[in-house]
């Protein structure tokens, strides 16, 4: 066995990689050493990360001469991750130095590293987007695969069953259930497998989904971000992907901070767009913060996967989750200017969902609803006025 126990600290990290004789192609070192190592990679990658957990604002720290301050949690820095040996022990940063803002002294900060390493998680994500008038709805959903085989291929099994009686003649796994074409009547019309499903049979559907979803509460977690916008006066890709990043990157730390604080290692897997690089750069840039191993808890965490929709079925779950929020949510802007809309469909049909959303002056809260915490989100907006 390698004795690295004796050896708390080495000169480098080059140094330390070499010296341990770590595996290079084990995920874990191969996914860290890209940072460590390449020094031109981290200075190209940007970060644009603007949300942090307000809860690290109370770490205050002292430095050498007796300045107090709070660490600068979202500033780029050298990364502090970890890594693993061959005989499967992880080698964790515990401590990493923070710049007095003052005199610019060093001080260390403890991380607060939890070594109890217990396995991974896979997570699949997608999103929904609604114009209002002069609104911009932003919804992001992330579901968990049940980590228990046998109930991952139960749930697998009822869900391809419900979509065999939606469309009898194809085999279930061969096409992808994406909500707005089915619930849109014109986008129905037009895909041959679909186009025979009248809007009462859609709406039975979509009841019978919640219900298979809400049956399955402490094994297919599911998670929601969603913030609303004004649009601005220009609106383009760039500006489209700025709106994302403000419920993405809660979302994902909220997620994050949850397995790792129970030992697990999050891997993110969306569905490829073809427009994928501002979610990766975006979370590659998170990773060179002090805020990361505060939410990693300094657990080694994967980037994320942007895959084919017909790789898992949780990337359908997930657009069913984002459709209803997004739709439920734009039914109660259009109700609030006097136009009378149905939901269709309802987010207490989903059960139990962890919600992010904003107040009007931008504080984020985390509420863990059976129905959409609207009142709790809105009170005192056009959307939920005081009566």
């Amino acid at each position: 066995m390698t004795d690295y126990k004796n050896k708390k600290k080495f000169d480098t990290v080059v140094g330390m990689f070499k010296e341990l004789d770590l595996d290079p192609s084990d995920w874990i070192n191969k996914e860290q050493k890209e940072f460590y190592f390449n020094q031109k990679k981290r200075e190209r990658t940007l970060q644009n990360v603007r949300y942090y957990p307000k809860e690290l604002d109370k770490i205050i720290l002292t430095c050498t001469n007796s300045h107090t301050f709070t660490p600068n949690w979202l500033e780029k820095r050298f990364p502090s991750m970890p890594f693993r040996t061959r005989d499967g022990h992880l080698l964790q940063p515990i401590t990493a130095q923070v710049k007095c803002p003052i005199c610019d002294e060093h001080t260390d900060i403890n991380l607060p590293v939890n070594s109890n390493y217990i396995g991974d998680a896979h997570l699949y994500g997608d999103e929904a987007m609604r114009d209002i008038n002069e609104k911009i709805i932003m919804s992001y959903s992330v579901v968990s695969q049940p980590r228990k085989m046998d109930i991952h291929l139960k749930f697998k099994s009822e869900f391809l069953a419900l979509k065999k009686e939606l469309v009898p003649q194809l085999p279930p796994d061969r096409w992808v259930l994406h909500y707005t074409e089915l619930m849109n009547g014109g986008q129905r019309k037009k895909i041959k497998h679909l186009s025979h499903i009248t809007k009462p049979e859609t709406l039975l559907f979509s009841k019978k989904l919640g219900k298979l979803i809400s049956e399955y509460p402490d094994q297919l977690v599911k998670w929601n971000c969603t913030g609303i916008y004004h649009k601005p006066i220009k609106y383009r890709k760039e500006q489209e992907r700025e709106l994302k990043s403000r419920v993405y990157y809660p979302l994902l730390g909220r997620i994050i901070t949850e397995h790792t604080d129970s030992g697990m290692s999050p891997h993110f897997h969306f569905e490829r767009t073809g427009a994928d690089g501002w979610a990766k750069n975006l979370f590659n840039g998170g990773r060179l913060t002090l805020m990361w191993p505060f939410i990693s808890r300094v657990l080694p965490i994967p980037n994320p996967t942007f895959n084919i929709p017909t790789d898992s079925i949780y990337f359908e779950i997930a657009d069913f989750i984002s459709f209803v929020i997004a739709r439920y949510l734009y039914v109660i802007g259009k109700r609030a200017e006097g136009k009378y809309l149905d939901f269709e469909c309802l987010p207490s049909w989903l059960g139990e969902i962890r919600y992010l959303g904003y107040t009007e002056v931008g504080t984020c809260m985390f509420e863990t609803e059976s129905d959409y915490p609207l009142e709790k989100f809105f009170k005192g907006t056009d959307w939920f006025p005081v009566k």
